[in-house]
C-alpha cells in the first residue's frame, strides 16, 4: 500500500492503528526504534555491512587457511 492511499483512507475517516500512531507519535529515534522493535545502530554492525563477501573455497590470510562454502567459514587451520 502506498502512503497516498493510507492518507486517503485516513481522510475518509479510517482510524490509524495504535501501532501506526506509536510510530507517528515517536518523539525521537529511540522512541521510534522502541515502537517498531528495532535495535540502535552499532559501529560493529556497520563494519559488517561494509564487508565484501568472498568466493567459496580456500583462502590464505597471514599464514592461516580459511575455507568457505556457501558463504560460511567451514574450517580454519594453519596454512
Amino acid at each position: 500500500m502506498d502512503l497516498p492511499d493510507v492518507l486517503g483512507a485516513y481522510a475518509a475517516g479510517d482510524t490509524p492503528s495504535a501501532f501506526t500512531l506509536s510510530i507517528v507519535d515517536a518523539v525521537d529515534g529511540g522512541a521510534w526504534r522502541t515502537a517498531i522493535g528495532a535495535q540502535a545502530a552499532s559501529p560493529a554492525l556497520s563494519d559488517l555491512a561494509a564487508v565484501t563477501p568472498i568466493t567459496d573455497g580456500e583462502h590464505v590470510v597471514a599464514g592461516v587457511k580459511i575455507t568457505t562454502s556457501q558463504g560460511l567459514i567451514v574450517s580454519i587451520e594453519p596454512a
